[in-house]
């Protein structure tokens, strides 16, 4: 079985994705993938996520806002990952989601990273830190960096 590391921030926006923990569970064992839980939180650095990440995970998802977006980007390239990056909108502004058409309804957006190909997305470089870039809305919900 395939392994899905599942990075959310509970304190994005209004707590949203608290309220649909299960749904995402559920979700994702419909489609045999296990998701791998880590709780963003001042007590627990970010970087402690990536540490049991290996060749048995399908791919990265993350929710949160865009600076969590941002933070799992950047360790992903300081730890060499080259993994797909699935995108839950729980945030205030979300201005990559909106890119990528993602919506507000969570489920909805499982469903579509769920049976959606991973796309290239442009992956820039301004001093040390990385960011991405939707050069043109793919419809798709995951991504591989560039």
């Amino acid at each position: 079985m395939k392994k899905v590391k599942f990075i959310y921030n509970p304190f994005s926006g209004e707590n949203l994705i608290l309220n649909n923990l299960d749904t995402i569970i559920r979700l994702y064992q419909e489609k045999n993938l296990q998701i791998i839980p880590f709780r963003i939180s001042l007590d627990t650095p970010l970087e402690r996520s990536f540490i049991d990440i290996d060749e048995t995970y399908d791919h990265i998802l993350a929710a949160g806002g865009d600076g969590t977006i941002n933070q799992v980007v950047n360790l992903m390239k300081s730890n060499n990952l080259d993994l797909p990056l699935a995108v839950l909108p729980v945030g205030t502004a979300n201005d990559f989601a909106k890119l990528i058409g993602a919506t507000s309804d969570i489920e909805e957006n499982c469903r579509k990273i769920l049976n959606s190909t991973p796309k290239t997305v442009d992956l820039g470089l301004v001093n040390d830190k990385y960011f991405i870039k939707l050069v043109k809305n793919t419809g798709d919900f995951s991504c591989e960096m560039n």
